[in-house]
């Protein structure tokens, strides 16, 4: 439900629709969903087959708040994948203010923590789990797309 009401999850959404995981995600038994963003998803392409696999990477029997995860050092998904845990940076710097550090989880940088749904709970993510990227991540420009005034060259 989280995810369907928040626009920068669409992907996300239609992807567990495309390979017919909405029961498994729906159902009453407790969740984590580890959910990558639009601009995540956008990076990486899969087929058919291969996605019901990628999503399984990211779903988690039970509820695993961050303070869970950030004394854990790995975790297991619905479909046996191993997922290291890591804390990265300097303590103070990271996403409980001056607490804890930067989680990452299967090498994605979990950015919100501990958003809840009727079945679960969401943490959301910078990047697919398990899914290389060849370029950079996108990113907006903060300049400007035009100059000022015309430039003449002689």
């Amino acid at each position: 439900d989280q995810s369907n009401t928040n626009p920068d999850f669409s992907i996300l959404t239609e992807n567990i629709d495309f390979v017919q995981m909405t029961d498994m995600v729906d159902r009453d038994s407790p969740l984590t969903l580890l959910a990558p963003n639009n601009q995540a998803w956008r990076r990486i392409t899969f087929g058919t087959l291969d996605g019901a696999n990628i999503i399984q990477k990211h779903i988690f029997k039970g509820l695993l708040f961050c303070d869970v995860l950030a004394n854990s050092t790995e975790i297991t998904s619905v479909n046996s994948d191993v997922l290291q845990i890591e804390l990265r940076g300097a303590p103070g710097s990271g996403l409980w203010g001056t607490q804890k550090q930067n989680l990452f989880v299967g090498g994605a940088f979990l950015y919100e923590c501990d958003i809840f749904a009727r079945n679960g709970v969401l943490h959301y993510l910078d990047r697919v789990i398990g899914e290389s990227y060849d370029t950079v991540s996108p990113t907006v420009s903060p300049a400007p797309t035009i100059t000022p005034r015309p430039t003449v060259y002689v």
